[in-house]
């Protein structure tokens, strides 16, 4: 579940990913503080799961029209929905890994066309809608459990961390993705890590 970040004068938004192969959109009723789903969005069968979702437009530039989502798939699919009318619609689905996708994630500085993934075959990959999603622009081989999660840094360009169930969190910069900036570990797998939404905070990882 994430909120997207682009104001809407309607109310904001909140996306699931369900275990049915599906996103669900929510609104937020600014008055009288209640969810409602305005829209479902098969992705996939629903014997398959929706695993991780981000919103692209979480830097301050973006538009609604710009809000696309980003969803990974229990069959190793990775799937963007963007909007059409005012409404989401799938518009590019591709196999991105062998086992389980847990993790995709936009590159929040890119407009909404770069995309890293990391899966339960112990890969981290990027990708570039503009270039197609035939082949991958990396494959970071270098972790010793599966990647679970990914973040760009929502202040500094070039700034993405990692987390994997080899008990260590990463920092990349996203020009150099094979080799770490510096790395840490954390006792245990790293299943979410998150930049502090506060500007003020902008070097706190959570």
């Amino acid at each position: 579940m994430k909120w997207s970040h682009v104001e809407r004068l309607e109310g904001p938004l909140v996306a699931i990913a369900d275990a049915e192969g599906a996103v669900r959109i929510n609104r937020l009723n600014p008055t009288e503080h209640r969810l409602s789903e305005i829209q479902c969005v098969t992705v996939v069968q629903p014997d398959v799961l929706c695993l991780s979702l981000d919103w692209s437009g979480r830097r301050a530039a973006a538009s609604a029209a710009e809000d696309s989502i980003v969803t990974s798939t229990s069959d190793g699919c990775i799937s963007v929905l963007s909007p059409d009318d005012g409404e989401m619609q799938v518009t590019e689905t591709w196999k991105a890994h062998d086992f389980e996708p847990w993790i995709a994630a936009w590159d929040y500085w890119s407009g909404g066309q770069v995309i890293y993934t990391g899966g339960d075959d112990c890969k981290m990959k990027g990708w570039d809608l503009r270039q197609g999603t035939s082949t991958a622009t990396f494959v970071n081989k270098n972790f010793e459990g599966g990647v679970t999660t990914i973040q760009s840094h929502p202040y500094e360009e070039h700034v993405l961390a990692v987390g994997s169930y080899d008990s260590t969190v990463r920092l990349f910069d996203t020009r150099k993705p094979l080799r770490p900036l510096l790395q840490m570990d954390v006792g245990g797998g790293a299943w979410r890590v998150k930049w502090h939404p506060s500007e003020k905070r902008r070097n706190d990882l959570e």
